[in-house]
């Protein structure tokens, strides 16, 4: 189970097997679509070959030096990462874990269309 502290405000979770955005995190429970749900009513969205594609990063290492990349490095879920002159690599399993890391690297929330 996740604890609720894992989530921002934004992240995107499933709850009664829907795709939503967490409007508000609380002590051990998560506000989705007006409604309060306990931690083991909610559930994390898997990262997918197609959920990066529909974001606003840019694929491939080192496509411009002032932007963050990521490149997928064919080791299950681990990902190459390169901001501002930085490479790391870096295990991603959900989609919020991906807007999390983004907005602590760029100070800026991650655009998904799901």
């Amino acid at each position: 189970m996740i604890k609720s502290t894992e989530f921002r405000k934004g992240n995107y979770i499933k709850v009664d097997g829907v795709i939503s955005r967490v409007e508000a995190v609380g002590y051990e429970k998560i506000a989705v679509n007006g409604k309060y749900w306990q931690e083991d009513q909610v559930y994390t969205v898997d990262i997918t070959e197609d959920i990066i594609p529909k974001t606003d990063i840019k694929m491939g290492l080192f496509p411009d030096l002032d932007y963050f990349s990521i490149q997928q490095s064919g080791m299950g879920n681990w990902y190459c990462l390169y901001f501002n002159g930085e490479y790391t690599g870096v295990n991603i399993d959900y989609v919020h874990e991906l807007q999390n890391l983004y907005f602590a690297i760029t100070g800026v929330e991650l655009t998904i269309n799901i």
